[in-house]
């Protein structure tokens, strides 16, 4: 089991909180997202190390108790990009009523995203020294993933041409 990378990516995550920290500002909307986003990105790394560490004792657990570990994984990588999503949104829309229209229709996605996730099945693949999961559930996260991602950045371009 690897995970180094994902050590390295903590100790960054709180190096960038320090900054964002020790410096004086005023607590916006948006740095209250900013913080939310931050939240994420780290809870999904630590979910990433409790996954691992799951499918690599495996054998003295439950099948099902790896396969939740493996999906709630999951559930943060779609947390962190729809989290990033509303960080957009709060930057981009003026109006109060459209980020709160965007959140409720990005929180009801989510929701459905998230029991469809559960629902749908998740293989493990551990074999010399490589361990990811696949399946179903992954493409299924990859493809919500990557859709926000492109909102993410038809958003964002298109505010700037404004």
């Amino acid at each position: 089991m690897n995970i180094v990378s994902q050590m390295c990516a903590i100790a960054v995550m709180f190096v960038i909180m320090y900054f964002y920290i020790s410096q004086k500002k005023i607590i916006l909307h948006t740095s209250k997202a900013f913080v939310e986003v931050w939240i994420a990105g780290l809870l999904s790394l630590f979910f990433d190390i409790f996954a691992l560490v799951a499918i690599e004792k495996r054998s003295g657990y439950p099948h099902t108790a790896t396969n939740i570990i493996c999906k709630l994984y999951l559930w943060t990588v779609t947390w962190v990009a729809m989290v990033a999503f509303w960080y957009i949104c709060v930057d981009i829309f003026r109006k109060k009523e459209l980020e709160c229209k965007w959140r409720k229709r990005l929180w009801i996605f989510g929701i459905l995203t998230d029991i469809l996730i559960m629902v749908v099945p998740i293989k493990i693949y551990d074999s010399d020294n490589i361990v990811y999961t696949y399946g179903p559930a992954v493409i299924i996260t990859y493809a919500v993933t990557v859709i926000l991602l492109a909102l993410i950045l038809m958003l964002t371009k298109n505010t700037v041409r404004l």
